[in-house]
């Protein structure tokens, strides 16, 4: 039978309206049955007529069965039909059919480079497996094709205005010995830099980041980054003044990763006292019952040293950590950037008088960080004064501000039990504390946190996006087994023009949420469309 779109359109329509209140036309009708399979679609559609998506399955389910009423076809999948040597098999069953142009070809290359960790030649290998040998292209005619894409990218990304940074992160990895350097946005996560370097000295970053400022107009206020020197000194030569937080990650994991090793080493003394005190008294004479019990006073005396030194160091975790939040323990109050800073100071300090390389270098590392891990407590107390009216007033911000930092303490599962414990009752006593300063009235619970958590998610003190993107960019380098700028054009570009898949940005990119300009294809922005249904064929 032969359904002209005409006659789907109309039923469509007819079927999804009878309902009342939202009336879609013909169009949307059709899009919502295409949309079927196609991950995040239906969103886009709610999106774009502004209505709720569930209300969407209910017009596509209204459609679907106008079509198998007038139509008289089934709503089920199509079965396949066995011949009577029964040929016909499942994986057989044709879905569609797809024009394989030269274009299409080219496009499937460079998707291949930047969704996939896949070398070059991975892809001349899959190009067969995929498209037959007709596809067989040789390495170079594919390198050549990453090549012309790279340098597209780079001219693309280069007509990108930059101005409306605000802040930013910095960082550097090493591939082979040569460190790339990377710099990201923090509010849209535009990555603006990702360069192969001969060094990474301050002079380096300064050139770069100079050129950034001259030819895309890149001025930010504030960055985060770690300790290194180099990248300090050409951040500070490129934007003279400019705000220097040090990021918070790098501190976390200094302490971090000094805590477990004297952990271990304290289980280990432990073990090893155990051991000792099994042998005690025990020997073939008098003198190696003696020896077997000094070993065992050693090991005793040992695994209290080293049980102490943990203890010491745990409660000075435990008080950076609690330094390192947002409010002081059970209030809505800030803490002061002076109060961090110099507690901070006096834990590092305090970690480096006990014994061991762990702690002395976490220590040091803390103390010589700290007035940079305070500096953004400064902002924030600035952006919570503008936004207090619009909140309800002061009380109401405070109440809303520690809510939120009893739902970030809330949802980590870290820590023994009773500490967890008592993030959860905190929270409980956080979210009528809110109840209470708004007189119990939802709408201005809800306009508290409204204000409220937003300032607060753009504390800008982490470096979490660069490390995701180091994370991301890693396993490409790996498999590539050399750097090569070509190819962190290609994939910076693909970093922007994505749309991503979850998150608080899920169904935008970040060169849309810089420049407000939507991308439908970013293959087709970089000059490979996809290919027209009716391509001529090669035959």
């Amino acid at each position: 039978m032969s359904i002209s779109v005409e006659q789907v359109s109309v039923d469509c329509q007819s079927a999804a309206t009878q309902s009342g209140g939202f009336r879609p036309d013909s169009g949307l009708a059709e899009e919502v049955l295409r949309a079927r399979g196609q991950y995040g679609r239906m969103s886009e559609l709610a999106r774009e007529v502004d209505v709720d998506r569930r209300r969407l399955y209910e017009v596509r389910e209204e459609a679907r069965e106008a079509l198998v009423g007038r139509f008289d076809i089934s709503g089920e999948e199509p079965q396949v039909v066995e011949d009577e040597a029964g040929g016909y098999r499942t994986e057989d069953k044709v879905l569609f059919y797809l024009p394989v142009t030269v274009g299409y070809l080219k496009r499937a290359i460079i998707a291949l480079r930047v969704v996939t960790p896949a070398s070059i030649r991975d892809i001349v290998a899959l190009l067969v497996i995929l498209f037959g040998q007709s596809a067989a292209w040789s390495f170079g005619k594919v390198q050549a094709v990453l090549t012309e894409a790279g340098e597209r990218a780079e001219q693309f990304s280069r007509g990108v205005e930059l101005s409306s940074i605000q802040g930013f992160v910095a960082d550097e990895m090493f591939s082979q010995n040569r460190p790339v350097l990377a710099g990201l946005d923090i509010e849209t996560q535009y990555l603006f830099l990702a360069q192969v370097r001969e060094s990474r000295t301050g002079e380096e970053w300064k050139a770069v980041l100079q050129k950034l400022q001259l030819d895309q107009h890149l001025n930010p206020k504030r960055v985060v980054k770690d300790a290194g020197t180099g990248l300090a000194s050409g951040i500070e030569a490129a934007f003279p003044g400019i705000e220097q937080r040090d990021d918070m990650f790098h501190a976390v994991l200094k302490f971090g990763k000094a805590r477990f090793y004297l952990e271990r080493r304290a289980l280990g003394a432990i073990s090893n006292e155990y051991e000792c005190e099994e042998k005690r008294g025990k020997g073939a004479d008098e003198a190696a019952r003696r020896r077997a019990g000094q070993e065992w006073r050693e090991a005793k005396d040992h695994a209290a040293r080293a049980i102490d030194r943990f203890d010491a160091f745990e409660k000075l975790c435990i008080e950076a950590e609690q330094l390192l939040k947002l409010t002081q323990p059970h209030t809505g109050d800030l803490y002061l950037a002076e109060e961090v800073s110099s507690g901070l100071k006096r834990i590092g300090l305090a970690m480096m008088e006990i014994r061991g390389d762990h702690a002395r270098n976490a220590g040091r590392y803390l103390k010589n960080r700290a007035p940079g891990l305070a500096l953004h407590l400064q902002a924030l107390r600035q952006e919570l004064l503008k936004v207090a009216e619009a909140a309800g007033g002061e009380a109401l911000t405070r109440a809303a501000t520690r809510l939120y930092q009893a739902v970030l303490d809330a949802k980590s599962k870290t820590g023994p039990e009773p500490r967890r414990q008592a993030a959860t009752e905190e929270l409980r006593v956080a979210i009528r504390n809110l109840a209470t300063e708004a007189d119990g009235n939802p709408q201005r619970v809800q306009q508290a946190m409204k204000v409220v958590f937003p300032v607060l998610d753009r504390r800008e003190r982490a470096s979490s996006a660069i490390e995701n993107f180091n994370s991301v960019l890693r396993p490409y380098l790996v498999v590539h087994k050399n750097v090569e700028q070509n190819f962190l054009n290609l994939f910076q570009y693909y970093w922007n023009m994505r749309t991503r898949e979850w998150g608080r940005r899920k169904g935008t990119s970040a060169y849309e949420q810089l420049t407000d300009a939507r991308v439908a294809d970013w293959l087709e922005t970089l000059g490979y469309p996809r290919p027209m249904a009716n391509a001529p064929s090669a035959n």
